[in-house]
């Protein structure tokens, strides 16, 4: 039996839909962690994360902890692709300071 794959286009709806969904109804079950414990799980400190709004903390869906552990000097410019609930961004935002700048992107509106 030959299954048909599946084009990228459908692909990207069906992520679009998955992502959307998790950020949508935070309390049911998706094929991903998501949340603050999820966070810490990965080497997010609990401390920052409750520093953060929680509503963006309980959309973190991310993969790494690069904007704790970044070098991001106050004045630069950060992007963050795939910025999702934001979680990333604002971490950089209080490294970067008043004078830098952070610049979010993701797939969904």
């Amino acid at each position: 039996m030959v299954k048909e794959s599946t084009s990228a286009y459908e692909l990207l709806g069906k992520v679009r839909e998955a992502y959307s969904n998790a950020a949508d109804n935070l309390q049911e079950l998706h094929p991903f962690p998501l949340g603050f414990d999820f966070a810490k799980s990965i080497g997010y400190p609990g401390e920052l994360l409750s520093s953060l709004p929680e509503s963006s903390v309980a959309r973190f869906t991310g993969v790494s902890n690069v904007s704790v552990l970044a070098d991001i000097p106050a004045g630069s410019t950060v992007l963050d692709l795939g910025c999702g609930g934001g979680t990333d961004s604002l971490i950089a935002a209080g490294k970067t300071g008043p004078n830098g700048q952070v610049h979010g992107v993701d797939h969904l509106p």
